[in-house]
């Protein structure tokens, strides 16, 4: 079982999970212990309901029993009660169980299907995106993958000196002449080159620091070749400014969180970025509503969920806008290439929009999740396509 942070990977990890029975549930919480006698009340009762849907869907008993155990589990754990925020998932199949306590309020889902319902995920991390944040100091380098609520330290890619003194020792003892080639800047000029000589320490402190700017935009360069989310930078202004003139990231954010980042947690300076990354992310999703707009009638866009989900089959879903307050009931018949639809869910049925936000989510398109007052044509679904 895992409590990590909800991050892209982990959505990853669960939407790549199909074929088992699979249990979502979904409740709103309250954070401190006067709302815990309230919340295991909840989860009693939707605990009851899925065991209801799962009988439903012919799982059988034993298997059923196996699933929802280590939920009844949490019941009776006062200290998982204690540490409550504003909402819980809770994610179960023959194989595996994890829970999440989330940052924002769910409404209440109980979901039984062949892979894991993560549409009430997406609101998370879209248009509350992800993005990196780098915290330079002498001391340490730290990488960070964030969202708005969220905050993991990663493991420093290959290359990354964890600190300056660990560059230091590719200086010659004796100062004498060395040349390193380090990458040009992101206009893309020529490499530079950095030169070490028989000058006062003033001179070597900061050659020593540009070479470790260089080294760990080096080892960047090949980890966000494919990336196309923000980088944050946080440092003192020297150090911060050493390494614009080596970055080669094209969305590196222009703001920088000043000061030491030495003095912060991975959290606190997630929330302090993300001010600095919010309008990318706003932004983004406004030139995909607009974009929407003027494909309208071209054949690139549909509300139509009978060519929606052949499409996001076959990952040709670019952006897709998906309603959070609806539901759409029915299953895809791949053989047939044929969508059915019903007013209410029936044993094997999936919500489709569901289906379609994690296939497009699957195949790296854009998912946002609107209110339907808010969606394109106010449908329950809306996509662009790649062609």
């Amino acid at each position: 079982m895992s409590t990590a942070h909800l991050l892209g990977i982990d959505l990853s990890m669960l939407a790549n999970q199909m074929g088992q029975p699979c249990l979502s549930i979904f409740m709103p919480t309250g954070p401190g212990s006067s709302q815990t006698p309230r919340d295991q009340l909840t989860l009693k009762k939707l605990l009851g309901q899925a065991e209801s849907d799962l009988n439903a869907n012919h799982v059988p008993p034993t298997q059923v029993e196996a699933m929802i155990k280590p939920v009844y589990g949490l019941l009776d754990r006062d200290n998982f009660w204690k540490s409550m925020h504003e909402g819980l998932a809770i994610f179960c199949s023959p194989v595996s169980f994890v829970y999440y306590k989330l940052p924002q309020t769910t409404p209440e889902i109980v979901v039984v299907g062949h892979r894991f319902y993560l549409k009430a995920l997406l609101p998370l991390l879209r248009p509350d995106g992800l993005f990196y944040l780098l915290a330079l100091s002498k001391n340490q380098v730290r990488f960070i993958r964030g969202t708005r609520f969220t905050a993991k330290e990663l493991t420093l890619p290959e290359g990354v000196p964890p600190n300056l003194a660990a560059t230091a020792h590719f200086r010659r003892a004796d100062n004498t002449l060395q040349y390193h080639s380090g990458p040009g800047p992101v206009s893309g000029s020529r490499p530079t080159a950095v030169y070490y000589g028989r000058g006062g320490r003033e001179d070597v402190e900061k050659n020593d620091l540009e070479l470790y700017c260089s080294q760990i935009e080096t080892g960047l360069r090949h980890y966000l070749a494919d990336e196309k989310v923000p980088l944050v930078l946080a440092g003192v202004n020297y150090l911060t400014a050493l390494y614009r003139q080596v970055n080669t990231y094209p969305h590196l954010v222009e703001q920088t969180i000043p000061g030491n980042p030495d003095d912060f947690s991975s959290l606190t300076l997630t929330h302090k970025a993300w001010p600095l990354v919010e309008p990318f992310f706003r932004e983004q999703e406004e030139t995909g509503f607009n974009r929407y707009a003027e494909l309208a009638g071209t054949g690139f866009t549909s509300t139509e969920i009978s060519e929606i989900v052949p499409a996001a089959e076959q990952g040709r879903v670019g952006t897709l806008f998906v309603a959070e307050d609806q539901q759409l009931w029915g299953y895809y018949d791949a053989g047939e290439g044929e969508v059915h639809t019903h007013l209410k869910a029936a044993p094997g049925d999936e919500d489709l929009l569901d289906l379609v936000a994690t296939k497009t989510f699957l195949s790296k398109g854009a998912v946002f999740t609107r209110p339907t007052e808010r969606m394109p044509e106010h449908k329950s679904i809306a996509a662009i396509f790649r062609y």
